[in-house]
């Protein structure tokens, strides 16, 4: 029961982490997802497949197609474009994340503490302006798609990713701006201060064993690692307090995952003027070359 509220806060802090951490995965894939159909998605023009690279002049005058009626030529950096849309949206997510936390109990009953949580407060809200101003960009830049003859319900595919990645967006605003519960983490630190002194009768009936027998020192150290444990706890459950928090152990690598997801941007803008099929067999392994031995042959008879 002592060990409750810091046991339960700690349970709390895992999910709320093993939850950002999810909503992170998904943000990645969604973004990569989104720009893989901006840069290759491709759809049927006026005279054959290829509507994409039409530019508006016919092919007898040196062009790669004329445009439908109404339709517009496709920017032909539309990809480069998109994919520097879709780097300030993980620059800016990560500067969000990693903005210090507030909600502690000093952001309340101090002077220094409430000037503190009033530049955080500042400095979350920018942050998600920002975030969600490019994220509205997306869907413009699907509007240039459609412009250029796009299929209304191909366009629309990307937009309920855009609308998934706004949803995982949302989760992460969540999970960076909520704690766990105040009441517990109050009960923990009145259980860590208060436990040693309704135990004390506790330690010295131990110590004085039975007998001439003397526990003195076997008593002292149960004492201390009882206190240790439950600081050590708390110190846990603090660090977990903030699942974005960077440099902690146990925590989500923010830098890292952000990196990994420039990176998977770099490897899909590699690889788009590739054809599909071209180089797999640099990935496919060498057949294994089939043993002639009898499987009986290995027992002795």
């Amino acid at each position: 029961m002592l060990v409750f509220p810091i046991t339960n806060s700690i349970s709390n802090a895992f999910k709320r982490r093993e939850g950002a951490i999810f909503c992170l995965n998904e943000f990645r894939a969604l973004l990569s997802n989104i720009y893989s159909a901006h840069t290759c998605w491709d759809w049927p023009g006026p005279t054959g497949w290829h509507g994409r690279g039409e530019d508006g002049i016919s092919k007898d005058e040196g062009g790669t197609g004329v445009k439908g009626k109404g339709l517009l030529p496709l920017d032909h950096e539309h990809g480069e474009q998109v994919q520097l849309l879709m780097h300030a949206i993980v620059d800016s997510v990560q500067e969000l994340l990693l903005v210090p936390r507030r909600g502690r109990m000093r952001h309340i009953h101090t002077p220094c503490g409430r000037s503190e949580m009033k530049q955080v407060v500042e400095a979350e809200c920018k942050g998600r302006q920002e975030v969600i101003r490019l994220i509205g960009r997306l869907h413009r830049a699907t509007e240039s798609l459609k412009a250029a003859g796009m299929p209304a319900n191909e366009a629309s595919r990307i937009n309920a990713y855009v609308c998934r990645l706004t949803t995982n967006f949302e989760w992460l605003w969540s999970y960076k701006t909520y704690r766990t519960s105040v009441a517990l983490r109050g009960m923990a630190h009145i259980t860590t201060q208060l436990m040693p002194a309704f135990y004390g009768p506790y330690y010295l009936h131990i110590s004085r064993g039975e007998g001439d027998e003397s526990n003195l020192v076997f008593a002292c150290c149960f004492a201390c690692l009882n206190s240790l444990l439950l600081v050590g706890l708390q110190s846990l459950e603090r660090l977990l307090e903030n699942p974005f928090r960077d440099g902690a152990t146990d925590n989500i690598r923010v830098k890292e995952e952000m990196q990994l997801c420039r990176e998977t941007l770099s490897i899909l803008q590699n690889d788009t003027h590739d054809e599909w099929y071209q180089g797999l067999e640099q990935y496919v392994l060498p057949p294994k070359k089939e043993s002639t031995q009898d499987c009986h042959d290995s027992y002795p008879a």
